[in-house]
Order: C-alpha cells, then structure tokens, then sequence
C-alpha cells in the first residue's frame, strides 16, 4: 500500500502528520481526534479479520480484487469495485462497512 492510500484511509492527513504517527510519536498520538481514532480502530479490525480469513500472500490481492460475478458484488457495501478502492473514498462508513462484513465473513464460518 502506498503512503499516499495509507494517508486517505487515515482522512487524508498531511505528509507530516503521518510521518510523525508512523514514528511512534505518543504525543501526536494523544493529540489525534476522535475521527482518526475510529479509523485507526476500524483499520486494525480491517486488519486483524483479514489475516485470519484469508492466507497471508493473498491480503493485498483481495484488498484490490474487483467483482467479476454479479450476484457476489450485490452482496458486499462495496459493490463490483476493489474493497481498497471503496476505503479510499475516505468516508468512515466505508471503514465501518467492510469491518462489517469481514467480521460477519469471519463469525458465519
């Protein structure tokens, strides 16, 4: 993932602001809103539900996959298009969304 999709799952935070969270930084930490601390949560359910659903080589590929059938794509929020790219709209309901549907994907099985 680039810097640049990691940035808008984030709210499309600045260049600084993301380089100072990626260093650990515990006061920029503290100082987040509450917004990016949602998403930082939904992303790391994201995350967490993705690795055990899926085998590790195939987490980028299926972030990225795009519905070829039809009634699969009726089925997820995000329709035909690549689970990333509906999380790249920025919207919180996206990140909540696909959290959803990954835990009712793990919790049915």
């Amino acid at each position: 993932m680039s810097t640049k999709e990691a940035r808008a799952l984030l709210g499309n935070i600045s260049p600084d602001q993301f380089d100072v969270l990626r260093r650990g930084d515990t006061a920029a930490m503290r100082a987040l809103s509450d917004d990016k601390i949602d998403r930082l949560n939904y992303l790391m359910g994201i995350h967490e539900a993705v690795s055990r659903l899926y085998a590790p080589a195939s987490h980028s590929e299926w972030l990225r996959n795009e519905s070829k059938v039809p009634a699969e794509a009726m089925s997820r929020p995000w329709g035909a298009e690549s689970p990333l790219s509906y999380l790249l709209t920025g919207r919180l309901i996206a990140l909540a969304n696909v959290y959803g549907y990954l835990n009712a994907e793990l919790y049915s099985s």
